[in-house]
């Protein structure tokens, strides 16, 4: 039985897969005629970064982001929140929750998914 948590970390996993590569292009070509300071200060770190490392750095900062993101959702935000998530009248209270194990399960340290 496929439940809502369930569902919502396989859309959570499938958006963060795609995410290096779309960041790392924006990086590597920053859009806008007058592109963020920011992230031409990441542009010019990234000069002498082959793409293969650039992208395992970039695949384990958002899988790190991800899992703390799940592990809060899971804990209440650390401050005795109720979090909920709903589908068509059907509810799923999310704290007190492992979705950091599950998310875990499908996502391996680094952001490799485990298919």
């Amino acid at each position: 039985m496929t439940t809502l948590s369930g569902e919502m970390l396989d859309a959570m996993v499938i958006e963060s897969q795609s995410l290096p590569a779309e960041l790392l292009g924006a990086y590597r070509n920053p859009p806008g005629r007058k592109p963020n300071e920011s992230v031409l200060r990441i542009r010019d770190a990234l000069v002498n970064t082959d793409d293969a490392t650039a992208l395992l750095l970039l695949r384990d900062v958002v899988d790190a982001a991800v899992f703390q993101m799940v592990y809060l959702l899971g804990a209440g935000f650390k401050s005795n929140l109720s979090v909920d998530i709903s589908r068509d009248g059907n509810r799923e209270r999310l704290d007190d929750s492992a979705l950091h194990e599950e998310y875990r399960a499908r996502v391996e340290p680094g952001g490799i998914r485990c298919d």
